[in-house]
C-alpha cells in the first residue's frame, strides 16, 4: 500500500472527527498568543 499525501485541512478534518484535535477557529490563524489570549 502507498500512502497518498492529503492536505492540511483534509488532515485536521480526520484528527477533529476523530477527536485527536480540538475544532480550529479558522478566524483567529495567524494572531499571535497574545492577541488570542487578549480576546479569551
Amino acid at each position: 500500500i502507498i500512502p497518498t499525501p492529503i492536505t492540511m485541512d483534509e488532515l485536521e478534518d480526520m484528527l477533529m472527527e476523530h477527536g485527536i484535535m480540538k475544532a480550529v477557529d479558522e478566524s483567529q490563524i495567524g494572531k499571535t498568543a497574545a492577541e488570542l489570549t487578549a480576546i479569551a
